[in-house]
């Protein structure tokens, strides 16, 4: 959880996946291999980067008929070095081809594990691979999970080099300049851009990325699960720059129509509908509307109490902190103490401690110091 704004105490939840309607690789430094049926031609479609665990064993990379399997040489000497590099890492591959996987699987569970560096070393092992093999597909593929590594690691030079080599290879092969890939690598450029504080280019790859997608949802034809969930994510994540930049009426718009995008896809009580309202409800009382906060948070605690989601202390901390602006400190204080229970029970140690901010707060209205 993040606090969207230094004035205010309001907890903001990231937004959540799309419930996997996204297949690109700017998600989450990981790939998913396998074919899965809303896979398509083209590398967007293969791709699909997730924290996860890498079912079976999968060839490295789906190229499809038309442009044959590729070639593997049966006998190269760098095979040698990868084998000696891997097994000295506690891989044993059979063959070049399991060689070039289980280093990339390898790097996705270093990831997860917490060892970026590892992970850092076995995804360059796999990327010198898919070159020597003139694996294009593998390489594009590689570059994307170095590049959310990157960005995972907090090195947004290399990550935005990285999301541009991606970027530059997709056009050339043939990628449409407004499709679905191209907008998710704008919009992590985006906001790598507004992490560093080049506000100008991180407004204007925002504007690409709601322009693009604005267009495809507005042809008059009903659009898919993808093209409207990326559309949720650009209309979310600029919400969220433009809360920084104090541009809160802007900001406003663009969450209740995110709002209007998660209803579309996962309905009125869908956990990301839940997520990206709590966002909502968050700049409402920003801008002084508590009354309208309080009931827009009420809604999502009643949801995610009957849903048992693992968002509820969340929910409730920042019920309590709007009823305390309301001067309703007596119910304020029962919400942010069930927080602090719940909380505690999931080993959510960031929540109870807002929950613990909240309790403060409400102690020092109810009992005032002389």
């Amino acid at each position: 959880m993040i606090r969207p704004h230094e004035t205010s105490s309001l907890l903001n939840l990231p937004t959540l996946q799309y419930d996997g309607t996204l297949y690109p690789c700017f998600n989450g430094p990981y790939v998913e291999l396998l074919s899965s049926r809303r896979m398509r031609q083209g590398f967007y479609r293969v791709a699909r980067c997730l924290y996860a665990a890498m079912p079976g064993a999968p060839r490295p990379l789906h190229q499809g008929r038309a442009r044959g399997r590729a070639r593997y040489p049966k006998e190269r000497a760098g095979g040698v070095v990868y084998a000696g590099v891997l097994g000295w890492l506690g891989l044993a591959p059979q063959s070049e081809e399991d060689a070039l996987t289980l280093a990339m699987k390898r790097g996705v569970l270093a990831i997860q594990e917490g060892d970026l560096a590892r992970a850092d070393t076995l995804l360059h092992i796999a990327l010198k691979m898919a070159q020597d093999q003139r694996h294009e597909e593998g390489v594009t593929h590689i570059y994307c999970l170095l590049a959310n590594l990157a960005m995972e690691r907090q090195f947004h030079g290399q990550a935005e080099r990285l999301f541009k080599t991606v970027l530059s290879r997709l056009l050339a092969a043939g990628e449409p300049a407004d499709s679905n890939a191209v907008v998710e690598i704008s919009l992590k450029l985006a906001a790598i851009y507004a992490a560093t504080g080049a506000l100008h280019q991180a407004e204007q790859g925002f504007a690409f990325c709601l322009a693009a997608q604005q267009r495809k949802l507005g042809g008059g034809e009903a659009a898919d699960a993808d093209t409207l969930g990326l559309a949720g994510l650009v209309l979310d994540q600029r919400a969220q720059f433009l809360l920084q930049q104090d541009r809160l009426e802007e900001a406003e718009v663009a969450w209740r129509e995110a709002v209007r995008v998660a209803v579309q896809l996962h309905g009125e009580e869908g956990e990301q509908t839940l997520v990206v309202t709590n966002s909502l409800a968050t700049l409402l009382s920003m801008r002084g509307d508590h009354k309208a906060a309080a009931e827009t948070l009420s809604r999502v605690v009643a949801a995610a109490r009957e849903q048992e989601s693992e968002h509820l202390p969340a929910f409730l901390v920042n019920l309590g902190l709007v009823l305390l602006k309301q001067g309703l400190a007596v119910e304020g204080g029962a919400a942010c103490g069930e927080a602090g229970r719940l909380a505690a029970e999931l080993g959510d140690a960031e929540t109870g401690e807002q929950a613990g901010h909240c309790r403060d707060q409400v102690e020092e209205v109810i009992n005032p110091a002389p």
